[in-house]
């Protein structure tokens, strides 16, 4: 399947198809899953984030953070997205926000990966010891 043919549902509405796009059908499945505005928001970033579509992902994870300032998942996943698109000082500056809420082995380890990848060779480091202190704690969500 093509690229463009993946980045589309096939919605039928009583006798009519029609063809969705970007964030409306991110959004529909998170919908079916999420109550919570805040939550229905990350998992509309979460599903944007899965296709590829950083720019859909980044919007829903803004507004999960805006409705909830303290959910390190939405940092986090920010920061993937904009790892994904090679922003690395805003992946990294997510990073040091969610490692404020959560300081998990998972949330040390992409923050390594992105310093790695800025050339801050020692600072990654000193992460990734941090995470395998975690793990050897239990801490490795």
């Amino acid at each position: 399947m093509s690229a463009p043919a993946q980045a589309q549902d096939v919605v039928v509405t009583g006798s009519r198809v029609a063809r969705r796009t970007g964030v409306g059908r991110y959004t529909e499945r998170a919908s079916s899953i999420a109550a919570d505005p805040a939550d229905m928001a990350l998992r509309t970033g979460l599903a944007a984030l899965e296709t590829g579509d950083s720019t859909a992902a980044i919007g829903a994870l803004d507004r999960a953070i805006a409705l909830r300032p303290d959910l390190a998942s939405a940092y986090l996943n920010r920061a993937l997205a904009y790892r994904q698109r090679g922003d690395l000082a805003r992946a990294e500056k997510d990073m040091d926000h969610a490692i404020r809420l959560d300081r998990s082995a998972r949330a040390y380890r992409l923050r390594s990966d992105i310093r790695e990848a800025r050339g801050d060779a020692k600072r990654a480091q000193k992460d990734r010891e941090r995470a395998e202190r975690l793990e050897a704690d239990g801490a490795g969500r």
